[in-house]
């Protein structure tokens, strides 16, 4: 039977965005849709799907003063969101099932048996604020169509990003079963540097923000792992994903063959990724991606062009402001800026990565006592509220392989953890609590939060095992992972 629920899978089977508001007369409700997919789907029946959503919320409006967020049936659940006033985000998905046999079907009545556990609430509702907060990085949000617009302009920028959004294979919104607590969490990976390096990088951003006062934000990746940036939390988020799972791999062959010539290894290549493919070529600027990234008052959107410039392995975002576009002669003076800028603080940044690498993987074998063998039953998963920043080891990555890989756990293990955070969420983000579980499967499960920082242990194959031994073993990790992070015990 595990192993049955363990090939079931939940698919989003619905995905649309209406507004109560744009329908006035009877007769005309097909004008409440703003986008529906599938697109395929017969307009009447369009119509009598968002008429549900819209009865459920008003029906719930009348209970809570909290807006609805679920509705969950035997074979499906529906999860809803109201990013802007009066504009509501809808996503159903099945709940996967497994056949019965004939004699249990004629008992149920059901020839099938629903796993609604394989579906949970916040993960769903996750992937839909992540629909939301993408759509706005890219078409900027709702309100500011609509005053430089009118609905159908807003029809037609939701059709024309939501129908390559949901067909990207790098988003989750079609398979719950590929979607874990990471997809709640989206994170970012910060990459750990001494003093000396991290003040070459924040020198190299405010020396070109000085040069060039239309440069607003700036980030800075090496290996693709965020090292600094002048972002909103939640567009650094959002731009870290785009750029991590859909612009540097479209590039990324163009970086093997530099590396192959012994160019970008040694950091004396650098080139725009977004922009002009070639500075020898004035009438080829490329094209670059115009997003709309939180201001400095943390409400109105700034819509920004974005170059990114890469030398080595390091990239650096520079979000310039759109009013006008970049020119030729502003991208020549950019790149003999950052030539030998990047060039020298790739080097720096690679050199001492590496040394704190080795430190950090000599200090977790001594703090195991075996060479590292503790990872072979014990993963973790880290978040921290306040800068976003994660840390994992709950995937199998692949030697060269820069996407999550393997889950290294039983699934079901992670549906725990996901319970356990809605779990530890309804407290309130100011109690710190701690919670330790033990499966039918004798694997474990030590997940605490406190200070605004969430940290999962997950023991598995760990003989004998008690409660005792297991809270020594969490502390052994946390003391070779988080020696810098105080726990509280």
């Amino acid at each position: 039977f595990a192993g049955r629920m363990e090939d079931s899978e939940a698919q989003c089977e619905q995905f649309f965005i209406f507004s109560p508001s744009l329908c006035t007369r009877e007769g005309e409700e097909a004008q409440k849709i703003v986008y529906f997919y599938p697109a395929s789907t017969e307009l009447n029946l369009q119509v009598k799907c968002v008429g549900l959503a819209e009865a459920v919320v008003r029906f719930t409006a009348d209970f809570s003063d909290q807006p609805v967020r679920c509705l969950t049936t035997l074979k499906s659940r529906q999860v809803f969101l109201q990013p802007e006033p009066g504009y509501w985000f809808v996503m159903r998905f099945s709940v996967p099932k497994i056949p019965l046999q004939q004699q249990a079907a004629a008992e149920a009545k059901e020839d099938a048996e629903y796993l609604a556990e394989n579906v949970q609430d916040v993960v769903c509702h996750e992937l839909l604020h992540q629909a939301y907060l993408m759509y706005r990085l890219f078409k900027g949000s709702i309100a500011m169509t609509l005053e430089r617009g009118n609905v159908e302009i807003l029809r037609q920028k939701c059709n024309h990003f939501f129908s390559r959004y949901l067909a990207d294979p790098n988003h989750s919104c079609f398979s719950i079963y590929q979607s874990t607590l990471l997809e709640v969490y989206r994170g970012v990976t910060f990459l750990p540097l001494s003093k000396r390096a991290f003040l070459q990088v924040h020198c190299l951003v405010q020396r070109v923000q000085a040069t060039f006062s239309r440069v607003r934000f700036a980030c800075y990746l090496h290996s693709d792992q965020l090292v600094w940036t002048s972002l909103h939390p939640t567009d650094t988020r959002c731009v870290y994903a785009y750029l991590v799972h859909s612009l540097f791999p479209r590039h990324a062959e163009d970086d093997l063959r530099n590396l192959d010539k012994g160019i970008g290894s040694s950091g004396a290549f650098g080139r725009f990724i977004t922009g002009p493919p070639n500075l020898d070529d004035p009438s080829q600027l490329g094209s670059v991606p115009r997003l709309f990234l939180t201001g400095p008052d943390g409400g109105s959107l700034a819509e920004c062009h974005m170059l990114v410039y890469r030398s080595g392995r390091s990239s650096l975002c520079l979000f310039v402001d759109a009013g006008d576009p970049v020119t030729y002669e502003q991208y020549l003076a950019l790149d003999r800026l950052l030539q030998p800028l990047m060039r020298h603080a790739s080097d720096t940044v690679q050199t001492c990565s590496q040394q704190l690498s080795e430190a950090s993987a000599a200090s977790a074998s001594a703090a195991s006592g075996s060479g590292g063998g503790a990872d072979s039953h014990i993963r973790f998963l880290y978040f921290n509220h306040m800068n976003s920043a994660q840390k994992s080891t709950v995937f199998v990555q692949p030697e060269g392989s820069k996407r999550p890989g393997v889950l290294a756990v039983k699934r079901d293990l992670m549906r725990l953890c996901a319970d356990v955070h809605a779990d530890h969420c309804r407290h309130g983000d100011l109690v710190d609590t701690e919670t330790v579980a033990k499966t039918a499967g004798d694997a474990w499960l030590v997940a605490k939060k406190f200070d605004r920082r969430d940290f999962f242990a997950l023991v598995t194959q760990f003989r004998p095992a008690n409660l005792i031994l297991v809270t020594e073993e969490v502390s052994r990790l946390c003391q070779a992972q988080f020696h810098s992070i105080l726990f509280i015990e």
